[in-house]
C-alpha cells in the first residue's frame, strides 16, 4: 500500500495522546458490558431454559439486567468509535466501504437485538417460570444478533489494520470500479483469534459478574447459590483463561505486517489474574473484595486494549505514521467533551450508587 503524504492532511483537532486515551477508555468500558452480551447472555438463555435451580436464579438476574448493559454498552462503543475515524479516517472509511453492507446491516441487527432482549426480560420478571416461547425466541435471535454485530466490527477493525487487503478485495469484489460493498476478512486467520481473545475476555466478564452480582445484588442468596456461584465463577475465570491464551498464542502466529516483541504477552496476564481471583474471592461474602475483582478484568481489558493499539498502530505505521501526524489543537471542542464526560461519569456514578442502595 502506498504510503500516505501526511503534509496533505488536515491537522488533528486533539493531540494524538489524548485520542489514543480516550479511545482505549472508552473501549474499555464498551468492552467490559459487551462481553456480557458476547458470552453471559447466551449462558444465561441456556441456563435459564435447562439449568437447575441455581442455574435458574443466575440466569434469571442476568436476564432482567440485560438491558441496562445493553443500553450503557451501545452508548460507550461510540467513544472508540468516534476516536478512530478522529485518527485514522484514511484507513477505517476505505475498509468499512468494501464492506459496506455488512457495515449498514449493524443498525438493522442492532434495533431488534435491543428489543429483543427487552422482550424476554419483561417476560422473566413476570414470571421467571413461565416464560412463553416467543420471549424466548426474542432473546435467542437478540443473542444471535449481537455475536453476528461483534463479528462484523472485528471484520472492519481487521481490514482497517491491513491496507494491503484492500486491492485484492476491491479488484474481487468491485463492479466498474466500484466497490459492491461485500468485502470481508474472513479469509485471514488473524480475524478468528482475535474473535477467540474476545470470547476469552467475555469469559473472565462474566466470572466477575457473577461475583459482583452476588455479593452485591443477591444478598438474600442461599448457601447453596453461594456455593454454586462460586463453582460458576471459577470456571468462566478459568475457561476464558484457557481460551485467551491460546487464541493469543495463535494470534501473534497469524498477525501481518509487524514483528510483535515479547511483551506483547504481557496480555496473558490479565486472564490468569482474574482467575486467581475468582478462586481466591469466590468463598467470601465481601463486596469490597468483589470490587477488587473487577479491577481485576478491568486492568486485563485495559492491557488487552493498550497492546491491541500497540499492534494498530505498527501496522498502519507504513501507510499512516503517527508521528508524522500534525496537529492543531482546538482547545474549545476539547474542554466540551471533557465537561462532558466528568458531568457523565460523575451521574454514573449516582446511578450506581443509587441501585447499590436500593436493593441492601
Amino acid at each position: 500500500m502506498t504510503p500516505i503524504d501526511m503534509t496533505t492532511l488536515q491537522p488533528l483537532s486533539a493531540p494524538v495522546w489524548f485520542i489514543f486515551f480516550f479511545k482505549i477508555l472508552g473501549f474499555v468500558l464498551h468492552c467490559l458490558l459487551m462481553n456480557l452480551w458476547l458470552v453471559a447472555l447466551p449462558l444465561a438463555l441456556v441456563l435459564h431454559w435447562k439449568g437447575g435451580q441455581n442455574a435458574r436464579r443466575w440466569g434469571s438476574q442476568l436476564i432482567r439486567q440485560m438491558p441496562i448493559y445493553i443500553s450503557f454498552g451501545i452508548n460507550f462503543g461510540i467513544v472508540p468509535l468516534l476516536f478512530i475515524q478522529l485518527i485514522y479516517p484514511q484507513a477505517f472509511y476505505p475498509a468499512t466501504i468494501l464492506m459496506a453492507w455488512h457495515w449498514f446491516l449493524i443498525i438493522f441487527m442492532l434495533i431488534p437485538a435491543y428489543y429483543g432482549a427487552y422482550l424476554y426480560a419483561y417476560g422473566v420478571k413476570r414470571d421467571p417460570e413461565n416464560v412463553p416461547a416467543y420471549r424466548r425466541a426474542a432473546g435467542w435471535i437478540s443473542a444471535f444478533l449481537f455475536l453476528a454485530i461483534g463479528f462484523f466490527f472485528v471484520n472492519a477493525l481487521t481490514l482497517t489494520a491491513q491496507p494491503e487487503m484492500w486491492k485484492e478485495i476491491w479488484l474481487n469484489k468491485s463492479f466498474a470500479g466500484a466497490a459492491l460493498g461485500i468485502g470481508s476478512a474472513v479469509r485471514d486467520p488473524v480475524i478468528w483469534t482475535r474473535w477467540g481473545m474476545m470470547f476469552g475476555l467475555a469469559f473472565g466478564t462474566t466470572a466477575v459478574w457473577t461475583l459482583i452480582d452476588r455479593n452485591f445484588f443477591q444478598k438474600a442468596a442461599t448457601d447453596e447459590y453461594f456455593a454454586w456461584s462460586a463453582r460458576f465463577a471459577r470456571i468462566c475465570a478459568f475457561v476464558g483463561a484457557v481460551i485467551f491464551a491460546v487464541s493469543a498464542v495463535a494470534f501473534t502466529k497469524t498477525v501481518s505486517g509487524v514483528e510483535l516483541p515479547a511483551w506483547v504477552n504481557a496480555w496473558l496476564t490479565g486472564p490468569v489474574l482474574v482467575l486467581l481471583g475468582a478462586l481466591a474471592l469466590g468463598k467470601t461474602r465481601s463486596g469490597f473484595l468483589a470490587l477488587v475483582a473487577l479491577v481485576l478484568q478491568v486492568v486485563s481489558l485495559a492491557v488487552f486494549a493498550c497492546v491491541r493499539q500497540w499492534i494498530q498502530t505498527a501496522q498502519l505505521n507504513d501507510f499512516l505514521p503517527v508521528d508524522k501526524f500534525q496537529v492543531a489543537t482546538d482547545f474549545g471542542p476539547m474542554f466540551l467533551f471533557l465537561g462532558t464526560f466528568v458531568v457523565g461519569v460523575l451521574v454514573l456514578a449516582w446511578m450506581i450508587t443509587v441501585a447499590i442502595k436500593a436493593v441492601k
